[in-house]
């Protein structure tokens, strides 16, 4: 409706922040793990499996689970599984409906880590020391962040913990696409691909971007029982399969300039990290 309002011509910034404002308003009290749907949402063909009443005439979006269903009803997700029963008891998947909501959710995620980290240069610092291959300034950014985004010593699924906080503070890399991820506890795949893109929405995407854009694959590992020198290893193992399980072997696209392997390691307490670029 607001696409036919404006006269059916794109967006500008200040829409899609008009957007990300009352989507911000349902996940603002979000842990990391509930926001890892929306970061499900911005994958490629991104969808989440929920229960909602596509016939309902209205849900309170501040219940939890009334969530998926408020945000069908108001437009910012639909489904193709209209045909089955409203009673909320079968999972549908859901998608965004169009690329201003995906803009929109990207801010959304921007704006969830920026209240996050105190300090919101810290965020900066590890996106530019990410893009230039700076191991010191990445290590020191994280370890700063990641003591603001609730992950605790000893919760029931700390890989997937950090995980998500790399993922998430890869979110709007400048001149790069959302950060894509294969993570999977079962197979132990940690691994998340940010590819650079010719296409930006506005000049503020364009600030701090290099010239010379690499392919930027990451991998991790967490093991609680190393000791220093084993977390430095972690690491160093984290970056050499990158390469053994061929997880960037793809051809490079356009316009990124070579490749950039980071490898991570946890322990719960602190975090190493080693940086290759090819």
């Amino acid at each position: 409706m607001d696409y036919a309002h404006r006269g059916c011509v794109a967006p500008v910034r200040a829409d899609l922040y008009g957007y990300a404002d009352r989507l911000s308003a349902c996940v603002g009290d979000w842990n990391l793990m509930r926001l890892s749907a929306l970061f499900d949402l911005l994958e490629p063909h991104g969808f989440i499996e929920a229960p909602v009443h596509v016939h309902a005439e209205e849900a309170d979006a501040a219940k939890p689970e009334d969530i998926w269903t408020a945000l069908y009803l108001s437009g910012f997700l639909t489904t193709d599984m209209t045909g089955h029963s409203e009673d909320g008891a079968c999972l549908r998947s859901l998608r965004l409906p169009n690329n201003e909501v995906r803009q929109a959710l990207r801010l959304v995620i921007l704006e969830w880590f920026e209240c996050a980290v105190e300090d919101v240069g810290v965020i900066d610092s590890f996106h530019d020391g990410l893009c230039r291959g700076d191991e010191d300034t990445v290590k020191q950014a994280l370890s700063c962040a990641i003591g603001d985004l609730g992950i605790d010593v000893g919760q029931s699924d700390m890989p997937t913990a950090y995980h998500l906080a790399l993922q998430g503070l890869c979110f709007g890399l400048p001149g790069y696409c959302n950060p894509s991820s294969k993570r999977s506890g079962v197979s132990d795949r940690w691994d998340i691909q940010v590819i650079p893109t010719g296409r930006v929405f506005d000049v503020a995407d364009t600030l701090g971007m290099l010239d010379e854009r690499p392919l930027i694959t990451i991998n991790m590992m967490y093991d609680p029982g190393v000791d220093a020198l084993g977390l430095e290893l972690l690491a160093v193992q984290a970056l050499l399969e990158i390469e053994r399980n061929g997880i960037d072997d793809i051809r490079v696209p356009r316009p990124a300039v070579g490749r950039m392997r980071w490898g991570f390691g946890f322990d719960g307490q602190r975090v190493s990290v080693v940086c290759q670029r090819l």
